[in-house]
């Protein structure tokens, strides 16, 4: 099924526009109307992907990286070469990373007749390919993620992304290009009863300093201020049912306020209350949540009002049986 939202917009460029719960959810193109204060989104799902579901826009204020991690890249302020209608065209970022990490790769734009336009994205020595699609109309744009790429650690960076191919007309538009944080491990798939083990080393790290200290099942996440950061990992396959939340983590004596745990819809708050001068992470139950629709979701932990000395090492969902 297809539906066409029209949705008020305050102005500006647009980054990407996605809805939550993708492939059975996905949005086929946008534009803004020529006032650019209402957008129309044209938005697809599957059986079993019908809204309820979140549409979230980003905005394209230029080159920058974002409170929880997102780097945008606008074409604006790129560097660019090549002819204006023929051959290849590349445009180049130079961009300070501050911290090393795993980011999914989401190109914006839109090809200007029934045929795709090729795209290579060009990073720290590694490359991913992709197309701009055909979206109807040269002021519908869509935004579609092509794989995964790795910033090897803080400092100078460059971004590369030739458009076109050589020696044939080129008919298409690149407007953008988003850096989203991508898991730093495995994926997040139920054990053989259906819980979860999350571990800090396997999430993404929503943030632009977040760190993670130690390996495999020692690993933590130091404690972090910004309200945006936080760990994210995205459950595959999660059946209907009742849950137990396990939260593995560390406070220091000076620890005060609150964490929350964001897990299949729902929020619990974690009160940190202070685990002993030992460097194992206590791992308590902090809550139960009931599961009424099955697929992929998201789980993540979050600061609200926390302070002082604490950390995480993960999450334990555990699916009970009737």
């Amino acid at each position: 099924m297809s539906r066409l939202l029209d949705v008020p917009w305050p102005g500006g460029e647009v980054a990407s526009v996605t809805l939550d719960g993708s492939p059975k959810r996905f949005v086929k193109w946008w534009e803004l109307d020529k006032s650019g204060r209402s957008l129309q989104v044209a938005v697809d799902w599957v059986d079993g992907g019908q809204p309820p579901a979140v549409l979230t826009v980003d905005t394209l204020t230029g080159t920058e990286q974002l409170p929880d991690g997102r780097w945008t890249f606008g074409i604006s302020d790129a560097a660019s070469r090549g002819g204006r209608s023929a051959g290849i065209r590349t445009y180049e970022w130079k961009f300070d990373a501050s911290r090393a990490g795993n980011y999914s790769v989401e190109i914006t734009g839109m090809a200007w007749q029934e045929r795709p336009e090729a795209v290579e994205v060009e990073l720290s020595g590694a490359t991913r390919s992709g197309q701009l699609d055909f979206t109807g109309g040269r002021r519908r744009f869509a935004s579609k993620s092509i794989g995964q790429m790795r910033i090897p650690g803080p400092g100078p960076q460059v971004l590369r992304v030739h458009l076109g191919e050589a020696n044939r007309d080129r008919l298409g538009t690149l407007t953008a290009v988003v850096l989203r944080p991508a898991p730093e491990g495995a994926r997040a798939r139920p054990g053989a009863d259906g819980s979860y083990e999350l571990r800090v080393a396997d999430g993404a790290l929503a943030g632009t300093s977040l760190s993670v200290i130690g390996w495999g099942e020692a690993a933590v996440v130091p404690g972090w201020t910004d309200a945006a950061a936080g760990v994210e990992w995205l459950c595959e396959e999660v059946t209907p049912g009742h849950y137990t939340v396990e939260l593995a983590f560390t406070a220091a004596d000076d620890a005060t306020g609150e964490i929350a745990v964001q897990a299949f819809g729902r929020t619990l708050s974690v009160p940190l209350v202070p685990t002993g001068h030992g460097s194992t992470p206590a791992r308590r139950a902090v809550g139960e949540i009931e599961v009424t629709r099955p697929g992929d979701q998201s789980v993540s932990i979050r600061n609200w009002t926390a302070q002082g000395g604490w950390s995480v090492s993960g999450l334990r969902l555990v699916r009970r049986v009737p």
